[in-house]
């Protein structure tokens, strides 16, 4: 029996701090690169690193399709903590599962 195959997403939570909407970006983009982003709501821009609430790790389970059957919550991200490139080891595993044994 194969596998099911994974994908990852580190994901921060952010609230606007102008009007209170909140809002779910890519980690590299709001925490590790700093980006600043336009509120859909109020309309003001703002730098999320600075109002991040939460950071956590998704899971999506995927079909031999490779379309996405199932969302978990994999874990928690704390501020100090910066996760491994789960995708980029999942991927190198299927291709070494898929390889023929020397």
């Amino acid at each position: 029996m194969l596998e099911q195959k994974k994908a990852f997403l580190d994901v921060a939570v952010c609230i606007c701090p102008y009007c209170g909407t909140p809002y779910a970006d890519a980690s590299w983009y709001v925490i590790e690169l700093g980006s600043d982003v336009e509120c859909g709501v109020c309309g003001r821009t703002w730098n999320p690193k600075t109002s991040k609430v939460d950071r956590i790790l998704l899971e999506f389970l995927l079909n031999e399709n490779a379309k996405v059957v199932e969302v978990k919550k994999k874990k928690r991200i704390e501020n100090s903590e910066k996760p491994r490139d789960s995708t980029r080891l999942t991927q190198e595993k299927d291709i070494r599962d898929r390889m023929p044994d020397a």
